[in-house]
């Protein structure tokens, strides 16, 4: 990095390069800039009051034991209780703090605006002082979402989309700079970034969302190997990726019978598992690396995986 911020080995940066974007991506805290390391949290809990300081605690000091630096408040979850935050500012964890939008189109009506309004505000003041939260986004995926091709309702409705998303995300950065005007604020995960970031008026870059060129990044290619590190984009930042997998042997023996639950393709293991045909994904990428049992996966993992929705 050089002494104007820019990453001087990152080719995307580099005049000669075709195509090249001379923006840079990153975090600098107290004039030093930091690498980045860390993970998504999603709700700890299925029921949120079983979320204890204890759990907390536990989850996070084994994000610090695996030297994770920025944790991610995931926007299709919830708000965190002040113990998550209370550990972050203990030890020197960094959150990257979204607001609870994802994956959905919102109205603009008044109703709507105020309901934001007020949530983000209450929101902003109870969770802006610490400082571990060294930014806030408007959402999860919403930017993400315009290109998904199942999105018939958007898709059809494009300008109707743009509009009714920048009135809501303008109100989101409106509330959060009230209370705390230093705030940092990136429009979603993942965004291509602002045109226009300035007390008075806010517009991003619309376009192609996985461009690595700009902004942030999701990464899912369930058809890589995921223990290869050449299948993952050279993004400027990567704020999700990932495979699925099962939790734990004794999370699952709370609620199923070894002997005759957990079988591959067994109807109480596929019922604990909510996402739909996700097992072919598990299978094909065990048989990337292992000898499966024939019965495990009869079919040919590329052809089966062909069918699956992926999305």
């Amino acid at each position: 990095m050089d002494d104007k911020g820019d990453w001087t080995m990152f080719p995307g940066l580099d005049p000669n390069v075709k195509g090249a974007v001379p923006e840079s991506y990153y975090f600098r805290i107290n004039g030093i800039p930091i690498y980045l390391k860390g993970a998504n949290v999603i709700p700890m809990t299925v029921i949120p009051s079983n979320t204890t300081t204890e759990v907390i605690n536990t989850m996070l000091t084994a994000a610090l034991e695996a030297n994770q630096n920025l944790l991610r408040v995931w926007g299709g979850g919830l708000y965190h209780p002040q113990a998550f935050y209370d550990f972050c500012d203990e030890h020197g964890i960094l959150i990257w703090q979204d607001a609870m939008f994802g994956g959905s189109h919102y109205p603009r009506d008044p109703e709507m605006l105020q309901n934001i309004w007020e949530e983000i505000t209450q929101q902003a003041e109870r969770l802006s002082w610490h400082p571990s939260v060294a930014l806030w986004c408007g959402n999860n995926e919403l930017e993400l979402s315009y290109e998904w091709p199942n999105n018939t309702m958007v898709r059809s409705n494009r300008n109707m989309f743009v509009t009714d998303y920048m009135k809501n995300i303008q109100t989101v950065r409106k509330a959060i700079k009230k209370v705390n005007p230093s705030s940092i604020f990136v429009s979603s995960s993942p965004t291509k970034g602002a045109l226009v970031d300035t007390p008075e008026d806010y517009q991003i870059r619309w376009g192609w969302i996985s461009d690595t060129r700009y902004g942030s990044v999701h990464h899912y290619e369930y058809l890589a190997d995921c223990e290869d590190f050449r299948s993952y984009p050279a993004a400027k930042f990567v704020t999700e990726f990932g495979w699925q997998s099962y939790p734990l042997p004794e999370t699952y023996a709370a609620a199923m019978i070894p002997e005759t639950d957990w079988g591959v393709g067994n109807p109480m293991n596929e019922f604990r598992n909510r996402r739909t045909d996700v097992t072919p994904q598990f299978l094909y990428q065990y048989g990337l690396h292992f000898k499966l049992p024939k019965e495990w996966n009869p079919e040919d993992p590329k052809e089966r995986m062909s069918r699956c929705d992926l999305g």
